[in-house]
């Protein structure tokens, strides 16, 4: 049975065409690769699978669940690993650990338990501790892998997971990868332009070109279908990637996606996910910006300059745009100053009197000071909308 099914993908940008059509599926408990040249498609079929793109047509279905119509349900479903580093460097390992692990909504009583067996799995729990930006490259891959499957995901993707790192470090982050496939079922889907590591590591792979899978199956398969003695998969790389391109587009086809609820396919693996309720996801929203919250305060902890930059970054605004307006005539604002807008009487200018200044006017004053009953500041013969905002914030 199949963990995931793309069928007849397209992903446009603009005018771009990305994606063509594109089908494949892969077995539950299998490692698939999706390889390719650059500018493929793979990354657009990934943030498709991952919910972050709609595609113009075509369906893909995660677990029997499709990705378009069903996203909530998917993205608890399935683990992420970009292809670019992406872990906070200003936190500690345990940090952005428990981040992920209250984004996914991971109860308290079982986020550190979690987060132990995830970081001594991947080898990196005697790091946990410091801070991500003195980690090696390949422990951020291995903690980014570990904040990914914290909540325990049936598919996991990954964009590129080795690329950039040593020998040595991409041999350690495939070790772990296979331990956790075959110790827990885990299915994986991952794109690479190593063909080394796809001929190792994968059981299946799809070969894309040009937006449009160009072959797929073992890589044993793939290159007895080249019909050359002794060649590699690097080989089928090459002869599938160079043919030029398949059946062009056509800019008017098939161009956006029916709202008709679509039909499972019958080889899919269906994973029942039962439905958040209203409070629940009231709670899945506080969490996110909780965690993001508590993420913010371990780094303004550790970093006393961003603490101080947050702080001052609003007032600085405040008093340099505020400082402008009260400049242009148009507003009539010219000649209040902008202090007299901020509010303490210490600050307070002429223009803004305490009550008990011999500047005030009496009561009885006010309302024949000016038709519109508000008191005018002597150096101005009539009140300007400023003025008159300026004597309401400062308390009359």
């Amino acid at each position: 049975m199949k963990a995931l099914i793309v069928s007849d993908l397209v992903v446009r940008y603009g005018d771009f065409v990305a994606v063509r059509g594109a089908g494949f599926g892969v077995e539950a408990g299998e490692i698939f690769g999706l390889l390719g040249p650059n500018g493929a498609g793979k990354t657009s079929i990934m943030r498709v699978l991952t919910t972050l793109l709609r595609p113009a047509s075509g369906r893909a279905w995660i677990l029997g669940h499709e990705v378009s119509s069903e996203a909530a349900t998917v993205r608890r479903l399935i683990g992420y690993v970009p292809q670019a580093l992406s872990a906070d460097g200003s936190l500690t390992g345990r940090e952005n650990a428990s981040m992920f692990a209250q984004l996914h909504g991971i109860p308290r009583a079982e986020r550190r338990p979690r987060i132990d067996t995830m970081l001594d799995l991947m080898d990196i729990a005697g790091a946990a501790d410091r801070v991500v930006r003195s980690y090696s490259g390949g422990m951020v891959r291995r903690l980014e892998i570990a904040c990914a499957l914290l909540h325990r995901p049936r598919l996991l993707l990954l964009d590129e997971p080795t690329i950039g790192l040593d020998p040595v470090a991409r041999r350690a982050v495939w070790r772990h990868l296979d331990e956790m496939s075959q110790e827990t079922g885990l299915t994986l889907l991952v794109t690479t332009h190593s063909m080394e590591e796809a001929e190792e590591q994968c059981q299946r792979v799809a070969v894309m070109s040009t937006g449009e899978v160009r072959g797929d199956g073992t890589p044993k398969e793939l290159r007895a279908s080249l019909g050359v003695a002794g060649g590699t998969l690097e080989d089928v790389f090459v002869a599938l990637t160079t043919g030029g391109p398949g059946r062009p587009l056509d800019p008017g086809e098939v161009i956006s996606v029916t709202s008709a609820a679509p039909a499972v396919p019958p080889d899919a693996l269906v994973e029942a996910v039962p439905a958040l309720a209203p409070r629940e996801r009231a709670a899945a929203y506080l969490n996110t910006v909780v965690a993001m919250a508590r993420a913010e305060l371990h780094r303004a902890r550790r970093e006393r300059s961003v603490l101080v930059a947050r702080a001052a970054q609003p007032l600085l605004w405040l008093l340099v745009s505020g400082s402008a307006v009260s400049r242009v005539p148009d507003l009539g604002a010219e000649g209040v100053p902008y202090k007299a807008f901020l509010g303490p009487a210490s600050w307070r200018s002429p223009c803004c009197p305490s009550p008990s200044s011999p500047a005030w006017p009496s009561s009885g004053s006010v309302t024949s000071a000016s038709p519109s009953g508000y008191w005018s500041p002597p150096h101005r013969a009539a009140p300007s909308s400023w003025a008159r905002r300026s004597a309401l914030v400062c308390g009359r």
